[in-house]
């Protein structure tokens, strides 16, 4: 974007293929999921894309007739396809998901001269807001503000800015799904361009690490290990362990609160009641974090 005055903002560059590039469910062979659930693996025994069952193809004639009808229907029409020629710098926000909520986290900014011909760029102000999210995005809090000056850019450099979240900065400012948002903005010295970049994430949630036999016998008692670690600074309080599965009675106990930064653990006694290939879910639950989560694929026979 260029500015001000406010009214006469016009759009320099346009990110067309940042959304929509990577939407995944669990393939539908009937067989139970055996990973890690609170963070997606990039596995293909796993991974079905449906991104083409949720948009046209980038590109393609509906897609862009699409982008085209929506922006019609905006309040504030604009034309999505006018694009200023005028680039000074590229803004890459490093992926941050798969940090555990209740650690501290690096944020990353990356930043390069990309101008056609030779000559510096000079970032002159850059400033980095992180905050924390409602799943609906209509919510918000503030957790840091970083701000950098003077960042000199020769033709083709990259450079990156990094800052470290401390957990006492942001625990006690969390929602509920531990949603962040970060937002980059440069303002250019040569030109008095402005530059925006955002990138959403996720801190993770610990998982249950379940140790469980992989053959047992149809009404024959066996032991399920379960473990996992508090990362929160605080402890977690009103406890509770469920465990359920096709083939498996489900159990519910009440369970001890767990200090900051410690693991737990604990064994429970399991029949299984039917035979063949049985997952066994477990979810712990409490004040602090829901639904902290594991899974354990056994075979029973008779």
């Amino acid at each position: 974007m260029r500015g001000p005055p406010a009214n006469d903002w016009i759009v320099i560059k346009a990110e067309t293929k940042e959304v929509g590039r990577y939407i995944s469910t669990k393939k539908p062979d009937g067989k139970p999921y055996n990973g890690n659930v609170s963070i997606w693996r990039d596995n293909d025994d796993y991974r079905l894309d449906v991104t083409s069952e949720y948009k046209f193809p980038e590109g393609s004639l509906e897609e862009r007739l699409a982008v085209e009808k929506a922006d019609r229907a905006a309040k504030l029409g604009r034309d999505v396809f006018k694009v200023s020629e005028s680039t000074d710098v590229s803004m890459t926000i490093a992926n941050k998901d798969g940090f555990l909520v209740g650690n501290d986290f690096e944020v990353e900014v990356q930043v390069k001269n990309i101008r056609s011909e030779r000559g510096r760029r000079t970032i002159k102000h850059l400033q980095v807001v992180v905050d924390s999210l409602k799943y609906t995005g209509q919510s918000r809090q503030n957790i840091v503000k970083r701000s950098f000056e003077n960042i000199k850019l020769d033709f083709s450099e990259e450079k990156s800015v990094t800052f470290t979240v401390k957990a006492d900065e942001y625990w006690d400012k969390m929602y509920e799904l531990f949603s962040m948002e970060i937002t980059a903005f440069a303002y250019i010295k040569e030109t008095g361009n402005y530059y925006l970049k955002k990138d959403d994430f996720r801190l993770r949630r610990p998982d249950i690490l379940v140790e469980a036999p992989r053959v047992v016998q149809v009404k024959d008692p066996f032991e399920l290990k379960l473990s996992f670690k508090n990362t929160l600074p605080v402890p977690l309080t009103n406890c509770s362990l469920l465990i359920e599965g096709n083939g498996i009675k489900h159990k519910k106990t009440e369970e001890s609160d767990v200090p900051p930064k410690s693991e737990w653990s604990t064994s429970k006694t399991l029949e299984a009641e039917t035979s063949g290939e049985l997952q066994i879910n477990v979810s712990f639950d409490c004040r602090e974090l829901k639904d902290i989560v594991g899974i354990a694929v056994i075979n029973s026979k008779d």
